[in-house]
């Protein structure tokens, strides 16, 4: 078993038909852990796991240069994540797995009308849940892992458009010191 812990950034945007968004940049940030399989279900030297962690992640989009949300989600991945040797002291890694997402709190800002929205969470303007699948590769070194993944939302967040979040994260982890007894 591995404990870590993690942090990094996100790139989020939405999928919304007709309507033309960007990017906004968020954080993510929580703990994880892992448990590895039996070495003889894959090659030597290479390892299977499966890991879940939870994260606050901040996820939104732009739309136009005057209107922005962002909304801040309590993540719950759950990985298969397969791990080889690229060199002695390198490994290289996919994961592969669903998210669950719940979220906390959204804010809306239009720069153009001067109004900033806050709400802890208000169910008519988007839903609370979010789902789908996450894969990212990634490399360790030594306690260090560097990981890059994508999240594509199967739920819409909007109860009335369809609109669908799609999130790009770059972490970095610091595996724990663990020892099983």
């Amino acid at each position: 078993m591995e404990i870590a812990v993690q942090g990094g950034f996100n790139f989020s945007n939405v999928k919304w038909k007709g309507v033309k968004t960007s990017p906004k940049l968020g954080l993510n940030l929580g703990a994880r852990a892992s448990f590895n399989f039996e070495e003889d279900l894959v090659m030597e030297g290479d390892l299977l796991s499966l890991q879940g962690g939870l994260f606050f992640s901040q996820k939104g989009y732009r739309k136009g240069g005057s209107y922005h949300l962002r909304i801040n989600y309590i993540d719950l991945p759950i990985h298969a994540k397969y791990s080889f040797d690229l060199n002695e002291e390198i490994k290289f890694f996919v994961f592969l797995g669903p998210y669950f997402a719940f979220g906390i709190n959204h804010k809306s800002v239009d720069k153009e009308n001067k109004v900033t929205y806050k709400y802890k969470w208000k169910e008519k303007y988007y839903r609370r849940f979010d789902l789908g699948p996450n894969i990212g590769i990634g490399a360790r070194y030594d306690q260090f892992e560097l990981s890059l993944g994508y999240q594509r939302g199967l739920i819409s967040i909007s109860p009335n458009s369809p609109i669908f979040n799609r999130t790009l994260g770059i972490s970095l982890t610091y595996l724990l010191p663990y020892q099983e007894d």
